[in-house]
């Protein structure tokens, strides 16, 4: 385990796991079963939060393909619990990046507001931003 008591999943020998270790993380597979299945049913209408046109089924489905591997719900469970593991922020990787940056930002997403965008060009003065006419990109 790490200092913030979260286990590595890279770690190559791991301690066993704790009865309440097994449990917690049954309990978090269980739960994060369940809201991607209840998220994979949604796909239409949360893709229509975000775009401004009509979603079509072929996006839909392309979507939906992902979430049929195998190993769909396994990947959603881990990227559920990386916050916890994140040691930085994106702001502070942010002030690191020495390459060049462009902000290709939708100006109608609900999601990833303008003033995200705001944001990271303080951070990054140099950034190219490049407003788009859209929902989510």
């Amino acid at each position: 385990k790490g200092p913030d008591g979260i286990r590595d999943p890279t770690d190559p020998n791991p301690p066993p796991y704790t009865a309440l270790e097994r449990a917690q993380e049954a309990f978090g597979r269980l739960v994060a079963t369940g809201i991607f299945y209840f998220t994979k049913v949604r796909i239409k209408t949360i893709l229509e939060q975000v775009y401004e046109y009509p979603v079509d089924d072929e996006l839909v489905r392309s979507i939906a393909l992902a979430a049929e591997d195998p190993g769909a719900i396994g990947t959603f469970y881990q990227l559920s619990l990386a916050g916890g593991r994140t040691q930085i922020t994106a702001g502070e990787l942010l002030e690191k990046f020495s390459g060049p940056i462009m902000l290709l930002w939708g100006e109608k997403d609900p999601w990833m507001t303008p003033s995200k965008a705001a944001r990271i060009m303080e951070i990054k003065p140099d950034a190219h931003y490049a407003p788009v006419v859209a929902g989510h990109c």
